[in-house]
């Protein structure tokens, strides 16, 4: 990658990186211990979480918010969809035809990305901290909110997220999986 390495995702012999100011990148691991890069993408912001699908990369850019990259072809990633959220996107996860992004300052941005070329934000919901990672899972998001802790979200109607409850952590929340 050449970068600092945000995060990883794997599925099957392939791995795919959030590799900072440098984008994205996807590695062959069947050659290992030497991995092979099979494509990568320069973003305009600092790749910070990202999400996989069959042939797309959800990527969280920073300052540029979120990208959508065409990975059909992997040695030639394209990006075909950006939604620029206020702040910074850190993370992004997917369920249901739907973007859920971690935007620091401003909180959750749900996006709808059914058309993956056609990104359109849904739904919105600021957080009381710095919201830094997420997870969804059966229409609840779960949200390291910083020092706001754990945050915990009905996403049923994703147009009209809804804070349902938080728990204290010690210190700053800054990841869920």
């Amino acid at each position: 990658c050449g970068s600092t390495i945000h995060e990883l995702v794997m599925r099957g012999s392939r791995v795919f990186a959030a590799c900072s100011q440098l984008g994205f990148a996807a590695f062959d691991l069947s050659t290992s211990p030497y991995p092979t890069e099979l494509g990568r993408l320069d973003t305009a912001g600092y790749a910070a979480g990202l999400a996989v699908t069959d042939s797309v990369v959800y990527l969280a850019d920073g300052n540029t918010g979120l990208n959508i990259i065409d990975i059909s072809a992997l040695e030639t990633p394209t990006l075909i969809g950006v939604v620029d959220t206020p702040d910074y996107a850190s993370s992004v996860a997917l369920a249901g035809g739907m973007a859920y992004v971690a935007d620091r300052a401003s909180g959750l941005y749900v996006v709808n990305v059914s058309n993956a070329g056609a990104p359109e934000i849904v739904g919105t919901l600021d957080t009381p901290g710095m919201s830094v990672d997420l997870a969804v899972k059966d229409n609840v998001a779960y949200m390291a909110d910083s020092e706001s802790g754990l945050i915990v979200i009905d996403v049923s109607v994703p147009s009209l997220p809804r804070m349902l409850g938080s728990a204290d952590t010690p210190g700053s929340a800054l990841g869920v999986a």
